[in-house]
């Protein structure tokens, strides 16, 4: 079923730009530490969902559970340009991979319960997020290189975030990756989405046999 749009085409920022039926865990490049990092150096006045966690650097993993309440579900659709969010959550096991420099892993999955967007259509849809996975390290601050800051290079360490003041902030850790996840799939829609000369936009979809334009 092919769709016809005639719209006028603007520059949007990534988050405009989401829309698919279901989320489903998505394979990012290295290059999403370079878009976290970013995320990271965003003047945030107060982060929506903020969970705070002293570090211990404990022997062996830890498992920590996170869970947005209703309040910072409205603010984090709010800061993601999105209709609605009923919930977000997250359940992650951090581990000490370097005791000498205090480098510690997280690692975990998120998921995320309808997510309402408008798609490039001006339709109104909803999305799950189930148990998308994620990873990333923090380290001691003295270990962080800034010349790597906007750059996308092969070493992993050169993404690590610092462990600021012995605490790391799982909330916004997670309140990231989400908006991670929601572009990768933005970016899966817009793939789905042609221009033609004149600058209609054309949506390819032969899942509703019942559209009438």
């Amino acid at each position: 079923m092919i769709r016809t749009f005639v719209c006028t085409i603007w520059v949007v920022s990534p988050s405009s730009i989401i829309g698919l039926n279901s989320l489903s865990p998505v394979a990012r490049s290295p290059a999403d530490r370079a878009e976290r990092t970013a995320l990271r150096l965003a003047e945030i006045p107060s982060p929506e969902f903020s969970r705070i966690l002293d570090v211990h650097f404990p022997s062996k993993h830890v498992k920590e559970s996170v869970c947005a309440s209703s309040a910072e579900c409205l603010a984090l659709a709010k800061r993601f340009e999105l209709e609605s969010l009923a919930s977000l959550q997250a359940n992650m096991t951090l581990a000490l991979v370097d005791r000498r420099r205090n480098r510690m892993r997280v690692k975990g999955k998120l998921s995320a319960t309808d997510v309402r967007r408008l798609n490039l259509g001006g339709e109104l849809i909803t999305l799950q997020v189930t148990e998308a996975p994620f990873e990333c390290h923090f380290i001691s601050p003295e270990y962080v290189s800034a010349a790597t800051i906007g750059l996308e290079v092969d070493d992993e360490e050169a993404y690590d975030e610092p462990i600021e003041d012995g605490q790391i902030d799982l909330g916004e850790l997670v309140a990231q990756f989400f908006y991670i996840q929601l572009q990768a799939l933005a970016e899966q829609e817009m793939s789905e989405w042609s221009v033609g000369d004149d600058f209609t936009v054309v949506y390819d979809s032969a899942e509703d046999e019942n559209f009438e334009p």
